[in-house]
């Protein structure tokens, strides 16, 4: 799910949010292959537009699956991307 606020015409920010399952590889001799855990993430961004059809983004993230991985990441992955957006 996606709330956005335009600031101006051409700029906005926006929060997100969503739930799935992540497909994660353990290679722990005991345990190892494959599973399958339910995962969230959650961020925000900003929104600006270019021209009418094409947009450039930046936003941070985090996704965090369950249960909680212990390999020194603390289970939770942050992201920062940038990119553009195309709108049809």
């Amino acid at each position: 799910m996606r709330c956005q606020f335009n600031l101006t015409n051409r700029v906005g920010i926006y929060a997100f949010a969503g739930a799935g399952v992540a497909a994660q590889q353990r290679f722990v001799s005991s345990d190892s292959g494959w599973r399958a855990n339910f995962a969230y993430d959650f961020g925000g961004g900003l929104d600006v537009r270019l021209t009418r059809l094409i947009s450039l983004r930046g936003e941070l993230r985090r996704l965090r699956p369950t249960p909680q991985p212990t390999f020194g990441y603390g289970g939770a992955y942050p992201a920062a991307q940038v990119g553009f957006a195309f709108h049809f």
